[in-house]
């Protein structure tokens, strides 16, 4: 009797471990109204709004393998001064 109540134990405590428990547990494909809307606000936005601005190199010295984050530092004038950015694979701050 006690490998029996071991073995249902186990069977307890361990189903939610297996694949099949998580199904149906993702979040709903169904659309929703506000789903709608974000595809008939996208539709009426032009495709040419965007255009390159500045671009970033790097040098041969310290090249950007992975850019993650730019940030536009304010001189003590408050005007736009220089431009950081940060490379995720080599923790560096350029």
């Amino acid at each position: 009797m006690g490998d029996w109540l071991l073995a249902a134990v186990l069977v307890l405590m361990l189903g939610g471990c297996l694949p099949h428990s998580c199904a149906g547990t993702g979040p709903s494909r169904a659309l929703l109204p506000a789903d709608s809307l974000s595809r008939r606000v996208a539709r009426s936005v032009p495709l040419d709004t965007l255009r390159r601005v500045w671009r970033v190199e790097a040098s041969d010295d310290a090249p950007l393998t992975f850019p993650r984050t730019a940030l536009f530092l304010q001189n003590k004038q408050g005007k736009d001064g220089a431009l950081a950015v940060s490379d995720a694979q080599q923790n560096a701050l350029l």
